[in-house]
């Protein structure tokens, strides 16, 4: 579900782009299974890669960037380090914290909350067929 976001997002140098990297800070449930999806698929014709971000210094180099269970980005991470990179949590205090995708459960459901203003900051864009399939967070 993570790797997929990409098909919907577009970045600044989205052109450019080698590799997607997505980074998992910690250690999550997730990483396997996207190490998996990423030695098995592409993202918009391009290999992805999955690193396991412990280190602020290397959030930059991330594209997507998970903070699993309540993971909060190191208060020394600014939002010009973050440029470029897209934070996505499954925590409710993600989207307070200023990340730009929470996933949630709403009615039983598996949603995802967009938080445009963190998107917009992140310099990144998304489209329309995204936020139509969003919970669109304005604040």
């Amino acid at each position: 579900f993570l790797y997929r976001f990409i098909k919907y997002l577009t970045w600044p140098e989205d052109q450019g782009i080698a590799a997607f990297r997505i980074c998992v800070q910690g250690d999550s449930l997730v990483t396997a299974p996207l190490e998996e999806i990423a030695r098995e698929r592409s993202a918009k014709g391009r290999p992805l890669t999955v690193v396991r971000a412990v280190v602020p210094q290397a959030f930059a180099d991330c594209h997507l960037l998970f903070l699993p269970g309540g993971e909060t980005l190191p208060e020394r991470v600014t939002a010009a380090t973050l440029t470029g990179v897209v934070t996505v949590g499954d925590h409710p205090a993600h989207a307070a914290a200023g990340g730009a995708i929470t996933f949630a459960s709403v009615s039983g459901r598996l949603r995802f909350r967009i938080h445009v203003g963190a998107l917009a900051r992140a310099g990144v864009t998304a489209s329309s067929q995204l936020l139509g399939l969003a919970i669109i967070e304005s604040a």
